[in-house]
Formats: structure tokens, C-alpha cells, sequence
């Protein structure tokens, strides 16, 4: 018995000598935080006795002021905001006139801020209706385009078309609004000849729906030559707007080049179908 208690002893004498070195690093770790925290409560103490002194040397006067100077950037606050809510429901009118202007990226911009602002100041009524005018304004800027877009295909400009692929960059449409130039180059050819047709065109009223091929064979022999020359200068009017178009797209890298390829390959199977058409006024007479 006193064998193993010896041996225990030793073992625990050895143990306490192995550890010593991280015993003495973590008493000195302890010994720093003791200091430490007696610092704290030295920090402490004095603070205390400050806000005390402090409280004691207030007067009511004091007191009064400092409550008025709360309610002062409280009042300036709300001004701020009853400010930007003003400026908020102005842009209205700012809109409508850069739509106008047809500046449709800047009016796209403008409608992206105001509603982000919007979101801001969402608690208060006036802004949930500003929010919803917002919504279809953006949704009339998109129809204006797609207005312009159409007329683009007739009388091609140079300054509103950039504007407009700017404005369909900005929505990240750009590749949805050369779908719909497709849909307004077939719409010009076939509106156009047919309008160009229809003007020599006899034995038809007003209220008759003839087919373009129909409508052809329909045009007096006389006024064939008159009528083909007509013809070709309208689709050739359509094909300058359209080489315009493609030559634009090839000089501004950050358009989709491969767009303007089914664009092409399109317009040339409206243009074609339209001569095949015309060429019947030949063979019918």
C-alpha cells in the first residue's frame, strides 16, 4: 500500500514538473486579466461619478433645451423627407417630357430611381400611389419603343435608334427587340406594297379584303410600269433603312451582331415573296 502510494506520488510529483511551463503561462494570464479588470472598474467608477457631476450641474433649463434640440432633427427629418416626396411625385411630369423628347434611357433611368426611392419611403400612402403611376410609366416607355422601333424599319435614324438599342440594353430586352424588329420589317414590306398595290388597283372597294396576289392581277396594264416602279421604290426605301440598320449594328461591338443574320435572312424572304407577287400583274395580262 505505501509501495502504490509512492508510486502514485511520484507519478504526480513528474506530471506537475512536465506541466509546470504552461502552469506558469496561464497563472500569468490570469494575473493580466485580474489587472485588467481592475482597470475596467477604475473606468468604471470614474464614468459614474462624471454622468453624476453631470446630472447635478443640469439645470431645468438645460434639460428644456436639450429636448427642444431632439424635437428640432426629428421636425428637420420629416422636412427632409416631405422634400424628397415632393421631388419624388414631380418626376411625373419629368418623365412624360423625356418620353417626349423620346430620351427613352434617361426616362428609364429616372423611373429606376424614383422607384427605388420609392421602395425608401413605401410606409406612406402618397407613395404607394406614386409607385403604381411608376409601374405603367414604365410600361408606356416600352410601348413608345416599340413604336419607334417600327418606324425605324421606314426612315432609319441614326441618333433615335441609338437611343433606342441604349434604352433595350438598359431593360435587357436587346435580344426581345430584335424579335420584334423581325415582326416590323415583315409588317412594313407587306403593309407598305400593298398600300402602294391597292392605290392602282381596279374594280375593288374600300371595305374588300383581297389577297396581295389577288390585288396584283387587279391593276390596269397601263399602269403596270407605274405601279412596279412605285413598288420598288417603297421596298427600296425599306432596304436602305435596313442596310442602315445592319451597318450600325456592325460598328457598335455591344449589339448582338447575330440578331441582325435572321434579320437578314427574313428580310430577304419578305422582300422576294413581294416581287413573286408583284410579277403576277405580268403573267395575268
Amino acid at each position: 500500500m505505501r509501495l502504490q502510494h509512492y508510486f502514485v506520488g511520484r507519478k504526480l510529483t513528474d506530471e506537475l514538473l512536465n506541466k509546470k511551463g504552461e502552469f506558469n503561462t496561464e497563472l500569468d494570464r490570469v494575473i493580466e486579466l485580474e489587472q485588467d479588470l481592475q482597470k475596467t472598474f477604475a473606468v468604471t467608477v470614474d464614468i459614474r461619478f462624471s454622468v453624476k457631476q453631470a446630472k447635478l450641474g443640469l439645470t431645468d433649463g438645460a434639460i428644456t433645451l436639450l429636448g427642444y434640440y431632439s424635437q428640432r432633427q426629428r421636425l428637420i427629418a420629416l422636412l427632409n423627407t416631405l422634400k424628397t416626396i415632393k421631388i419624388l411625385h414631380k418626376t411625373d411630369e419629368r418623365l412624360k417630357e423625356l418620353i417626349d423628347k423620346e430620351d427613352f434611357p434617361g426616362a428609364i433611368q429616372l423611373c429606376r430611381d424614383c422607384q427605388h426611392a420609392a421602395v425608401t419611403y413605401r410606409q406612406y400612402t402618397c407613395i404607394q400611389d406614386l409607385n403604381s403611376k411608376l409601374k405603367d410609366t414604365a410600361v408606356l416607355i416600352e410601348e413608345k419603343l416599340d413604336v419607334v422601333l417600327s418606324v425605324m424599319c421606314i426612315n432609319f435614324d441614326h441618333d433615335r435608334y441609338s437611343k433606342i438599342t441604349t434604352a433595350y440594353l438598359l431593360l435587357g430586352k436587346l435580344q426581345s427587340a430584335m424579335d420584334q424588329l423581325h415582326m416590323h420589317f415583315t409588317s412594313a414590306i407587306h403593309s407598305r406594297t400593298y398600300e402602294t398595290v391597292y392605290r392602282y388597283a381596279s374594280n375593288t372597294s374600300a371595305d374588300q379584303k383581297i389577297q396581295y396576289e389577288d390585288l396584283c392581277r387587279c391593276v390596269p396594264l397601263d399602269l403596270y410600269i407605274e405601279c412596279l416602279s412605285n413598288i420598288l421604290t417603297t421596298l427600296w426605301g425599306i432596304m436602305t433603312s435596313y442596310q442602315k440598320m445592319l451597318s450600325y449594328h456592325y460598328s457598335d461591338s455591344s449589339c448582338l451582331i447575330s440578331c441582325l443574320s435572321l434579320i437578314r435572312i427574313m428580310f430577304s424572304r419578305n422582300f422576294n415573296s413581294v416581287l413573286l407577287g408583284s410579277g403576277k400583274m405580268y403573267k395575268t395580262k
